[in-house]
């Protein structure tokens, strides 16, 4: 495993400048940084009892004269005239050092006990350190990891260099009277840094003699030092010191980071305390932080075929024909083939796609970047292989058989694997912490199949190289051959490893612990260039080959397989089949060839007979090469089925067979749904896919990625004048729905008379409730009782809008947790096809639990956007002060609501996002937007 390397080198040297303000302020202050170092190791202060390593000294100018100093001013010719530089020099802090760290008391030159402890001599711009801290000889001193730059001598003139804020000083002293022949500075590049919890960071030490120019740099080795661990300063006191002694001779040792927290490496001479100590020791402040953890993101569509048995089938309301079919955007990411893009995957409501060396997030309502990745360690090819998304990363395919993992929220590096050779030309599967994939080069070159454990071991590392747990090698290698993972098994395909169809592919079914063979199915003619599908109803997997057969192979619980079925398409095939109530949809090319205009088709094939056989079949005007995308969501209420795919031929739009079984005759009927315009057509070979609003996104070789939705058929119903407005509230408690009745049985009347509620006579909401009752908006829970400070439930809360927006709509299928019969299913159904609401995840949308403020707030800024009603901005406002608690997707809708005036918060300017919205508060929301929307 590869680690950081920091290069951390540590001497204490600083380079300084005389470009200072000739006239600064006595009192201007500065802070040095001030090392004392006696025989290999830092001085204790016998004022203050700390190591005197980097210690931070407040120093500013003052008169030398005070302390029986004026013969070293430190003076510049202005004028003819002789002018003090008024500011500190390292004499200055010399002086308070002493004072502050050594005596504790104010120091004077006429003090011989003073002198004999610090002591300077000879005259301005050429003193002599005489004695420093009860040393008169072997001392040195560097700044900021440089040699003073007026005289190469280990007595430097102290008075005349100028400090800098920031200024780092190294004072080295020895008893032995030949230690400059060997001596060093020892030095870390950083002075500090940080680290990340579970890091393996790797530091240089390098030396810098004492004399010379201080720039031949040696490393130090163990031979002449070594390094301890502390989390106390002083690693003499450090109750449980970690030693490295094994320092390299390029002076390079490895220390591990397992907690957050602050720590100390100290780099000590190993004669440290003895007299023939040579080396001027240093030390490094590393501040380790608790590692940020992963994002728990969902999504749509996460990788290749959506979910786990590769598919691609949804319950999506997906446009069903041309007419019903909107452009939602459009929006260029590529302008040619030199800088391709992948198709998109869904990932918490954005799309992400690769784009040469970068992984870029878009935006899944506007088609616009709103974050890319720093250059990858490669690049994504020609972007056949879309990214994948799992265990809080995203998994990128970047060359050379390598694939890159970044943060799903930062899009920052994590991992990349090691190198393998050849191109990721297979979808990358995920399950359970794992990613697994193939390698090809050539039709008769070996390439490798691999599992990867996703952890993160070094996270210090952003590019740590990741081993794989375990590979298959196979002569042809893997090509498009997306594997399924089951229950501690991964079965895949692989080329046939000639150059012509005479050759055998292979289906493997690998332990995923282990990476040994559980069983293999040989014989298969052609390559398997399809993703292997898994359908539960049948126990079977499926996959196709180039040769044009599609073949069904049972497959039992611990990863065998049972007898392997095939029938014979006619036309190559490497679209992933896609199985739905014992019937396989697959696509074939053109017995003449992929690329001539005719002859491709799609086929319905029953896989409950055996052999099995086909029942239907449609033709498409190109080469389905891409795997299709099919619908269930009109089954129950019209019994159809509606199959998208896209074509490697021009204008490259996407195509829908209406799929109908009546009678016990299948028809399959193929038309377009989606013609680009011009500028937008192309060739396509990519696959759909489809969020859980129905749109369906779609790249060609364009570089433009489409977004199609279904333009919902509603029938307009108004229940009163005007008819439409809506808020949000949020609430999390169940309760009684007493006061929402089901909206397809209810008729609301417009002028209903003011209930006399007898608990809202004096509430604040009372003017907000009246009006909503009095327009039948909003009931009581009783004739008496109103209920203000209840809280309201998500299904209550949609069922309000619902009755708002006067629309009507039936017959909806969607969430899991919302039956036909439930008396809140339409305005369910209504917020989830006019965009209001999303669910609490893919299939739940949790009727029953309160709506909480931020909710609330969201649901209606998407109300206003459905109504087009412009929430304008009525006075500037500060934010609530509790704004970096409200989630990252309803900050925008929490900011609108307040600029539009429609809440203003608790007490203390707080909004407290996750608290439940109360019947009252509700009223006051929904009052106030309807007012706005003129429909009061």
């Amino acid at each position: 495993m590869r680690k950081r390397v920091l290069s951390l080198v540590l001497t204490v040297v600083l380079t300084f400048s005389m470009a200072a303000n000739i006239f600064a302020s006595e009192n201007e202050s500065i802070t040095i940084y001030l090392s004392v170092c006696d025989n290999g190791d830092f001085v204790n202060s016998p004022i203050t009892s700390e190591k005197m390593a980097k210690v931070p000294i407040e120093i500013s100018y003052f008169d030398l004269a005070d302390y029986g100093m004026e013969a070293f001013y430190n003076c510049e010719t202005i004028n003819d005239e002789s002018v003090v530089i008024q500011q500190p020099t390292l004499l200055h802090l010399f002086v308070k050092a002493t004072e502050n760290y050594y005596i504790g008391e104010t120091y004077s030159k006429t003090n011989e006990e003073h002198k004999a402890i610090f002591d300077v001599n000879g005259s301005a711009g050429s003193a002599s350190l005489d004695r420093f801290w009860n040393h008169n000889y072997n001392l040195a001193y560097k700044i900021d990891r440089a040699n003073p730059e007026i005289v190469d001598s280990p007595y430097l003139t102290c008075d005349a260099l100028v400090l800098e804020d920031g200024d780092v000083i190294t004072v080295g002293m020895f008893t032995s009277n030949t230690w400059y022949l060997d001596g060093y500075y020892a030095y870390f590049d950083d002075y500090e840094a940080e680290v990340t919890e579970d890091a393996q960071v790797d530091f240089g030490i390098k030396g810098r003699p004492v004399f010379g120019d201080g720039t031949t740099d040696v490393p130090l080795d163990g031979t002449k030092v070594f390094a301890v661990k502390t989390t106390n300063p002083d690693w003499l006191l450090d109750e449980n010191p970690e030693i490295f002694e094994n320092i390299a001779e390029d002076g390079s040792f490895q220390v591990a980071f397992d907690t957050p927290g602050t720590f100390y490496i100290t780099i000590l001479d190993l004669n440290t305390g003895l007299d023939n100590a040579a080396i001027i020791p240093d030390r490094i402040k590393i501040t380790v932080n608790q590692a940020q953890a992963l994002p728990q993101y969902s999504g749509d569509w996460t990788l290749f075929r959506k979910n786990d048995d590769n598919m691609g089938i949804v319950s999506s309301e997906t446009p069903e024909k041309i007419d019903n079919a909107e452009l939602k955007w459009a929006t260029q990411h590529s302008a040619s083939w030199q800088e391709p893009i992948t198709s998109p995957i869904i990932v918490d409501g954005n799309l992400y796609i690769g784009k040469v060396d970068t992984v870029q997030k878009i935006s899944a309502e506007t088609g616009e970047v709103i974050a890319r990745s720093e250059s990858l360690a490669g690049n994504i090819g020609y972007g056949t292989i879309p990214l994948t998304y799992g265990g809080g990363l995203i998994f990128a395919p970047i060359g050379s058989g390598r694939i890159q993992a970044l943060r799903a929220d930062t899009l920052e590096s994590v991992w990349v694997s090691e190198l393998l050779g050849g191109q990721i030309l297979t979808p990358i599967s995920y399950k359970n912490g794992e990613i697994f994939c193939g390698t090809w080069t050539d039709e008769t070159i070996e390439g490798k199949y691999f599992c990867i454990d996703i952890e993160d071991e070094n996270k210090a590392v952003k590019t740590e190289i990741k081993n794989c747990k375990w590979t298959v090698t196979h002569t042809g290698g893997f090509y498009g051959a997306g594997a399924y993972i089951g229950d501690g098994f991964s079965v895949f395909g692989s080329d046939n490893g000639t150059e012509d169809s005479n050759g055998n592919a292979v289906l493997y079914s690998i332990n995923i612990e282990t990476g040994s063979e559980i069983a293999r199915l040989e014989g298969i003619a052609g390559d398997i260039r399809t993703t292997i599908a898994y359908d539960a109803d049948t126990a079977s997997i499926y996959f196709a080959t180039k040769e044009g057969a599609l073949y069904k192979v049972p497959i039992n619980m611990d990863g065998s397989f049972g007898i392997a079925e095939a029938v014979n398409l006619g036309g190559m095939c490497t679209a992933t089949p896609i199985v739905y109530d014992g019937i396989v949809y697959v696509s074939i090319a053109s017995a003449d060839g992929a690329w001539v205009e005719n002859g491709h088709m799609y086929l319905a094939i029953d896989a409950t007979t055996s052999p099995m056989t086909v029942k239907a079949e449609c033709s498409i005007p190109g080469y389905a090469q891409g795997s299709a995308i099919l619908s269930t969501a009109f089954e129950q209420t019209t019994g159809k089925l509606y199959l998208y795919t896209t074509y490697n031929n021009n204008p490259g739009g996407i195509y829908i067979i209406e799929i109908t079984d009546s009678d016990e005759t299948l028809s399959l009927i193929g038309s377009d749904l989606y013609v680009p315009s011009v500028e937008m057509q192309n060739y396509c070979s990519s696959s759909l896919v489809c969020d859980l609003s129905g749109t369906i996104y779609h790249k060609n070789d364009s570089g433009y990625i489409m977004a199609v939705k279904r333009e919902v058929p509603v029938v307009i119903t108004p229940s009163y004048s005007g008819g439409g407005g809506g808020s949000s509230a949020d609430n999390n408690e169940k309760q009684e729905e007493t006061d929402t009745e089901d909206p397809k049985t209810e008729n609301i009347e417009p002028e209903i008379s003011v209930h006399q509620f007898t608990d809202v006579k004096e509430h604040w909401a009372l003017e907000y409730i009246n009006k909503l009752v009095k327009k039948g908006i909003i009931k009581g829970k009783n004739e008496t009782e109103f209920a203000p400070d209840d809280n309201i439930t998500r299904a209550e809360f949609v069922t309000l809008l619902y009755r708002i927006s006067g629309e009507k709509v039936e017959n909806y299928k969607g969430f899991s947790d919302v039956n036909a019969s439930d008396w809140y299913a339409d305005s369910v159904a209504w917020a989830r096809m006019s965009g209001i609401t999303s669910g609490v995840t893919e299939s739940l949308f949790a009727p029953h639990e309160n709506i909480t403020r931020e909710q609330a707030a969201t649901f209606i800024v998407r109300f206003a956007n459905y109504i087009k009603l412009n929430l304008e901005k009525k006075e500037v406002v500060g934010e609530f002060a509790d704004i970096n608690r409200v989630s990252e997707w309803a900050k925008p809708a929490v900011k609108i609501m307040q600029s539009a005036g429609i809440i203003s918060g608790k007490g203390s300017n707080t909004f407290a996002p996750t608290e439940n919205t109360t019947r009252a508060e509700t009223a006051k929301m929904l009052t106030l937007v309807m007012e706005m929307a003129e429909y009061l």
